[in-house]
């Protein structure tokens, strides 16, 4: 007797088809920050730039140091793609009674650095001395992966334990958090867990999506890392600034601490700050929650929007585990199938197969074997493709280079056992 497997499954899936700019917000009243973060990537930085935006400015990193008195760490990349420079202290940037930051400052506003990535910090986890300026702010946090030192600064706050678990123990063990090696934090295995920063959980777990898309699409790793932790159940602050040393990502989410990009009219300098530097707003452009920025070198700031929904039709009856997955997209006002660039996309770790477009809906459908797939459910557990209540990310790019994706929940709609 043969018997055969047949499940339908209802894949839904929210995308974002991505606009390259958007448009400012009306101001609204400032709010108060957990740390403040800057970075400014050009191989033409003007004159005195770094000199004003880190100490001279009305909001300058320097002046967030006021408020946010943990300690501050700056890392620069000379020139893209080298091994970044880090220096951190305990005595806050407003202070700076040691004159170390100062120092700093000149020494790199000369220098013209490619990339510049500062943090002044408010200590809420991990190694913290609240206010006591004893503890060195352990950002800008570093690993080396893929043959490239990345760094990374946070503002924000997360709950350690649903990171832990989503790392899982494999990744944490295979790469234990360091916190920059500053001796009263948590240095590696047999210390104190309790120690450990989320930012550098939050960091882990990016990595971790980073690596399982083999360094090929960071966007789309990223948006990952935000879907998974949503779907866990997370509500802090998940503000970042990361670069590779190449190319520097940025997120906006958090409803206590906004940020804020300002791009250069021949896009030669662009910069992001939690802060407006200047006085005013001016031409700085606030960020909207979901908004993730990207910045490469002389090019205009790429602005993505993480929570713009897509219909995305369900796919149709798998008659065994050996068979194929069907995921169409069909078009809406904010997206339309026939500008995706085919080759492009990704639906749970898997390439797909072969797409085609049907003829009746016009939809654009894609075909993925089901063996490849990795779904996971919201306790990140990865679990037979039929299992009820998973989902994997789909992502992809349009012909002109604008990524999209959104997650995708898998729900079992019925099961039946077929044979004689």
């Amino acid at each position: 007797m043969r018997r055969f497997l047949g499940i339908a499954l209802l894949v839904v899936l929210v995308a974002a088809l991505i606009p390259a700019t958007v448009a400012a917000e009306a101001p609204r009243p400032e709010e108060d920050h957990n740390c403040a973060m800057y970075v400014a990537v050009s191989d033409e930085l003007p004159d005195d730039y770094l000199l004003s935006d880190l100490i001279e400015a009305p909001n300058s990193l320097k002046a967030m140091g006021e408020r946010n008195v943990d300690g501050w760490g700056i890392a620069y990349y000379e020139n893209y793609g080298d091994t970044p420079v880090l220096e951190r202290d305990a005595e806050d940037a407003y202070r700076d009674s040691n004159n170390h930051y100062q120092t700093l400052v000149e020494e790199i506003n000369d220098a013209k650095p490619q990339i510049t990535i500062g943090h002044v910090r408010t200590c809420t986890s991990g190694c913290c001395a609240k206010g006591q300026r004893t503890v060195p702010n352990p950002h800008p946090f570093s690993i080396v992966k893929d043959g490239k030192t990345w760094t990374f600064i946070q503002n924000g706050g997360q709950n350690k334990p649903r990171l832990r678990a989503l790392i899982g123990d494999d990744y944490f063990n295979a790469n234990p958090p360091d916190s920059s090696g500053v001796p009263v934090c948590y240095n590696g295995p047999g210390d104190d867990e309790n120690l450990i920063v989320d930012s550098e959980l939050w960091f882990r777990l990016i990595m971790k999506h980073i690596e399982e898309n083999n360094f090929t699409n960071v966007e789309a790793a990223i948006a990952e890392a935000v879907i998974e932790l949503d779907k866990a159940g997370e509500t802090g602050g998940r503000n970042f600034v990361m670069s590779d040393g190449k190319t520097v990502w940025t997120l906006q989410l958090y409803r206590g601490g906004q940020l804020h990009y300002l791009d250069s009219p021949d896009n030669k300098v662009a910069t992001v700050a939690t802060k407006y530097t200047s006085e005013n707003l001016g031409d700085w452009v606030r960020f909207k929650d979901y908004e993730m920025a990207v910045l490469r070198p002389n090019k205009p700031i790429q602005v993505i929007n993480l929570n713009v929904p897509v219909t995305v039709t369900p796919n149709r009856l798998i008659r065994n585990r050996d068979t194929e997955v069907q995921v169409a997209l069909s078009a809406t006002a904010d997206f339309n199938p026939a500008n995706v660039n085919r080759s492009s996309v990704v639906f749970a770790g898997a390439q797909a197969i072969r797409s085609e477009q049907d003829p009746e809906s016009g939809n654009l459908v894609f075909y993925f074997n089901s063996n490849e797939l990795k779904l996971h459910d919201t306790l990140n557990r990865q679990l037979e493709f039929d299992s009820k209540n998973q989902y994997g990310v789909l992502s992809g790019r349009d012909n002109s280079g604008k990524p999209f994706w959104g997650s995708a929940t898998v729900q079992t709609i019925n099961m039946c056992v077929f044979g004689r």
